[in-house]
């Protein structure tokens, strides 16, 4: 995840080399972030009126994706704000750590594992084929983020330079990477099997389309994470923000992914979302009327029904005279 990291002995030509390089692409990188923190935040507004009654857990979810979105964005606000204007005249701050620089890669890492835990569970939902899925998105997930805090770590260590722990957070965008790639095939071939023989609605514009194969499935998440990988190992240590500013952009696109996926569940291909909890709620449903009943007076199970006997008599019409 972002980091950036510049030894502490370096010459002032390498000094501007990092401002203009670097922090320019960050600076960049966070006004594009500012615009899609503000979609996130109109998305998730919609959602919280639209769908308030979903399940608890997607609720929580949604608000925990929201503030980790929202420290994360104070973090590279504050990042800008410290190193480009407090320090505008101070080049040697350049190469001196600041809590919210040291911190960014493990709110990324967060942001990323959260999100993607809802589509873990949806695609679970789909079929019991997908479970080989799972398993590799799950291990891309744990060891994303596990090199990212590794990567923060290595950064207070002796022992590790500058580039070692660079490449560690590039490797953490690689397994983010796949975590992402084998989701995105998974819930492509669910859309695509799902809207086949079906023409497009009148309705449904092509940026409704666009919007469904790219965003939802995660296609634009899997392509930010994959440049930033190659970004990150193709660069030097002490331009690391530059890679970092593709962090930032990514970091959003998870946030807006899983919103916009709750928001366009009524889309022709997004059954995955309605079916999946459709179940979880009819089993819900079941547990909680068991609830209501436990102390309830109960008939026996086992009884068998009971028997009526009727006898009719009848009488002739000569037997009262005799």
């Amino acid at each position: 995840m972002p980091v950036i990291l510049v030894e502490e002995q370096v010459s002032l030509s390498a000094l501007l080399t990092l401002v203009t390089a670097s922090y320019a692409a960050f600076l960049i990188g966070t006004y594009l972030s500012i615009f899609l923190y503000g979609l996130n935040i109109h998305q998730a507004y919609r959602y919280l009126r639209a769908f308030s009654t979903d399940s608890l857990y997607i609720r929580w979810l949604v608000i925990c994706v929201l503030v980790l979105e929202t420290v994360h964005f104070v973090a590279t606000i504050d990042i800008c704000y410290h190193y480009l204007i407090v320090n505008y005249a101070n080049p040697v701050s350049l190469v001196r750590g600041r809590w919210s620089l040291m911190t960014l890669p493990v709110w990324t890492g967060l942001v990323a594992f959260v999100s993607q835990l809802f589509f873990v569970r949806r695609v679970s939902l789909i079929t019991s084929r997908f479970r080989i899925v799972i398993a590799v998105v799950a291990f891309g997930l744990l060891a994303e983020l596990g090199l990212t805090f590794f990567a923060v770590a290595a950064i207070y260590l002796p022992s590790f330079s500058a580039q070692s722990a660079a490449t560690l957070s590039a490797a953490a965008f690689g397994m983010a990477g796949i975590a992402d790639a084998a989701l995105t095939v998974t819930l492509l071939f669910s859309v695509w099997q799902s809207r086949r023989g079906h023409a497009r609605t009148q309705s449904e514009s092509w940026i409704d389309v666009l919007q469904l194969y790219v965003l939802n499935t995660g296609v634009a998440t899997s392509l930010f994470n994959l440049l930033a990988f190659i970004t990150g190992l193709a660069l030097s240590g002490p331009q690391t923000l530059v890679f970092s500013s593709l962090g930032c952009i990514t970091t959003r696109l998870y946030g807006n992914t899983l919103l916009a996926v709750l928001n366009s569940r009524q889309q022709r291909g997004m059954e995955f979302v309605v079916d999946g909890e459709r179940k979880m709620s009819i089993v819900e449903a079941h547990i909680a009327a068991k609830l209501d009943l436990w102390n309830a007076p109960q008939l026996p199970q086992a009884t068998a029904p009971r028997k009526i006997s009727i006898q009719i008599m009848q009488e002739s019409e000569g037997s009262r005279y005799i």
